[in-house]
């Protein structure tokens, strides 16, 4: 009877256990944090009793299709069905074999240790016998990173079967279909990569909380990827590097306040001399920063990344898009160079006579910047002329200074949030949506030209003031007068709102950093289901693949970069 009652006790593997059988989720929980990186599958299961009879048999069938599928394809599927029993999870991760299987096919490039000679080679299996490759973060570590493993999980999940007979060679499990299906109900509500708690907390100790360490970047690309990982190793080098300018800015403001006390008057010759540091500071920033960064491309093999960069799915499935499609109406684009059918294609088109093509999308989004710029110029030259100059007189420009920039910042940080919205709030800006409609072939291409047009409208945004009141506000007419800086002395005014235009942006930044994601977090608690309960003084523990679901973004209005 003991006996009986300990195996009863015991849990089940994931991969066996029944719908109906009980569990608490402290199992989900543990498998998530010492289990191997994994996708997250979350398929609607219909209340028997409300839900259309058919749709209910439709959605489990389905659901039971594609378990068969992915075990098929000799992915670990492991099941979990939340509490109120309306959803059902499917965690699918790739066993150790099917792993070296696949890098073995696709000739993943992996670095050989330095005692090999160190240099990139197509990882095989007798390779590895030999522990031939390096592994930059620990013996133990395994060998794929994260960001490859959840690659693969990807490939083989929208691959037919093994040894599928050629009847069934289309019979695919195509999660995009089941999440936005062309005909029917939804079946599928998410599909995304779970966290690996285990290496994300390794993260938070080591990276997150760490200010006086370097950065694990080898830990950051093995989890995150090669993207996010160069990003971070360009914002250290720029922080390390900000000691030059920030011990000489501190000097400068020393010998300002100095000279204040001497003359009455903040300008010195020290001033030029910072200004000369700056711009050989500028020069060998770049220089140093080309030299690391192609040594990043190269110790992690991205030097060929843009190459063969997959084509977008908002590419594939723009109507705007000419398709090697016999069901599309106009002809398949003919490649000029090759002679061969473009899969996929867009005109770039031209501006003159008339604009055509992807020109044309573009000229909207200079047109939208454009307006933001004639907002932002009528803006400060009304704040100028109404609050900022009255409030000045020979002698005391502070007020009037303070002012200026503060309405200035009101003015910027206000159209910042229209344009590229406040990602802590959930709040999508119209940029990434602007710059979507021009139809980009791949991720590097549009968020190359969300940068550059988010930094034309930011440019004059943000220094448009400044360089009004140093330049223009002596000479030239504003609203039928000349509204003249007091004694024509434009600098010490420059000099107030400058400082108080970094001053409010700092105080804002950290409003945004400390305060929006409390507000985000509080109303995420209350519309999340553990939220809900909680609510009711009720104890809830969700599981990662339940908690991670309520972090997909919900209806986005624009996309941010």
């Amino acid at each position: 009877m003991v006996l009986k009652k300990s195996i009863e006790a015991r849990s089940k593997a994931t991969r066996y256990r029944r719908e109906d059988d009980e569990d608490d989720g402290g199992m989900a929980i543990m498998a998530a944090a010492l289990g191997p990186p994994a996708m997250c599958a979350v398929f609607i299961i219909p209340d028997e009793d409300e839900a259309d009879p058919i749709y209910a048999k439709t959605a489990e069938v389905e659901l039971k299709r594609v378990i068969g599928k992915l075990r098929a394809l000799n992915l670990n599927v492991d099941e979990y069905k939340n509490k109120a029993g309306t959803y059902m999870y499917l965690k699918i991760s790739a066993p150790d074999t099917l792993l070296r299987y696949e890098a073995e096919e696709m000739c993943m490039q992996l670095r050989l240790e330095e005692r090999f000679g160190g240099a990139l080679c197509a990882y095989t299996a007798e390779l590895e016998e030999h522990q031939a490759f390096d592994k930059p973060l620990a013996q133990d570590h395994a060998l794929f990173c994260s960001a490859f493993q959840l690659k693969i999980i990807q490939q083989v999940v929208y691959s037919p079967a093994y040894q599928a007979e050629p009847e069934d060679a289309d019979d695919i499990v195509d999660f995009g279909e089941l999440i936005k299906p062309k005909e029917g109900d939804q079946i599928v509500v998410a599909y995304f990569p779970l966290h690996q708690e285990r290496v994300r907390g390794k993260l938070l100790q080591e990276w997150a909380l760490q200010f006086q360490k370097p950065q694990p970047l080898d830990l950051v690309r093995e989890y995150f990827g090669e993207k996010i990982a160069l990003f971070y190793t360009w914002y250290g080098f720029y922080c390390t590097m900000l000691w030059i300018p920030g011990l000489t800015g501190g000097a400068l403001f020393v010998t300002q306040i100095l000279t204040y006390l001497d003359t009455g008057s903040l300008e010195n010759p020290y001033g030029l001399v910072y200004a000369c540091v700056i711009s050989l500071w500028a020069n060998v920033f770049c220089s140093l920063w080309k030299q690391l960064e192609n040594t990043r491309k190269y110790q992690w093999d991205m030097l060929s990344f843009e190459d063969f960069e997959e084509i977008r799915s908002e590419f594939k499935e723009s109507t705007k898009t000419i398709k090697d499609d016999p069901d599309q109406e106009c002809d398949p684009h003919i490649n000029e160079v090759t002679g061969d059918v473009d899969e996929y294609w867009y005109d770039d088109g031209a501006y003159l006579p008339l604009p055509t093509g992807r020109a044309r999308d573009q000229l909207l989004t200079y047109s939208v910047v454009l307006i933001i710029i004639v907002i932002v110029v009528v803006g400060f030259t009304y704040v100028w002329v109404n609050v900022t100059n009255p409030m000045m007189e020979p002698g005391n420009v502070m007020i009037g200074g303070i002012l200026g920039g503060v309405l200035n910042s009101i003015i910027t940080i206000a159209l910042d949030c229209i344009m590229d919205g406040i990602a802590e709030l959930e709040i999508q800006g119209f940029m990434g949506q602007l710059v979507n409609l021009e139809n980009w072939e791949t991720d590097t291409k549009f968020e190359d030209a969300i940068i550059m047009k988010t930094f034309y409208f930011k440019f004059f945004s943000k220094y448009f003031a400044l360089l009004m009141v140093s330049f223009a506000v002596n000479h030239v007419e504003l609203l039928g007068d000349v509204h003249k800086c007091p004694n024509f002395q434009c600098l010490p005014v420059v000099q107030c709102m400058f400082v108080t235009i970094v001053v409010t942006d700092i105080i804002y930044q950290q409003i945004v950093q400390h305060v929006f994601p409390m507000i985000n977090k509080y109303f995420d608690s209350l519309n999340s289901p553990g939220g809900a309960v909680e609510a009711t003084g009720q104890k809830v523990q969700l599981t990662p693949q339940e908690e991670q679901k309520e972090w997909l973004p919900a209806t986005p209005g624009g996309d941010l970069y």
